[in-house]
């Protein structure tokens, strides 16, 4: 059974962007150094997993799991500013896409504990070609209705 996965990802991209916090962001994790400037992150939209939960009739209802990697300059001063910068970016973007039912594409909504699974966010910190980044993942399963439908030819 095919799934529509690269549109999922390409709504939640859309969403990141039009966000106001990032600068750059991309599907798929950087390679190489990530251009964080001043008052805005970087962020990557990465796929993670892919089930199908239930099925309607011959309509198979899937959840795509993707995270957004939301990155900030480890040495930028003044830390708290920094720290707020990320945590202000993603409560905004988890707020803007929980329970969001017009988030284009095949994605219904971004599940709230549906099917045992429910957004959330998890900080940490990652070292890119001898840079470090503090980084905030956050976890969006979105529940996809009929992409099957969209790969019918």
């Amino acid at each position: 059974m095919p799934f529509k996965i690269k549109s999922t990802m390409e709504s939640i991209l859309s969403k990141v962007k039009a966000s106001g916090f990032v600068g750059f962001a991309q599907i798929g994790e950087p390679k190489g150094p990530v251009p964080v400037n001043g008052n805005k992150l970087s962020a990557a939209v990465i796929f993670v997993n892919s089930t199908v939960v239930a099925n309607v009739l011959d309509n198979p209802i899937e959840m795509h799991t993707v995270m957004v990697r939301l990155y900030g300059d480890w040495l930028d001063e003044p830390r708290e500013g920094s720290e707020l910068l990320l945590a202000d970016a993603a409560s905004d973007l988890m707020a803007s896409v929980a329970g969001n039912y017009t988030l284009g594409s095949t994605i219904r909504n971004v599940s709230i504990g549906e099917y045992g699974q429910t957004i959330g966010a998890e900080a940490g910190q990652i070292i890119i070609t001898d840079k470090w980044y503090k980084i905030i993942d956050i976890t969006i399963p979105c529940i996809v209705d009929d992409s099957d439908k969209t790969f019918a030819e």
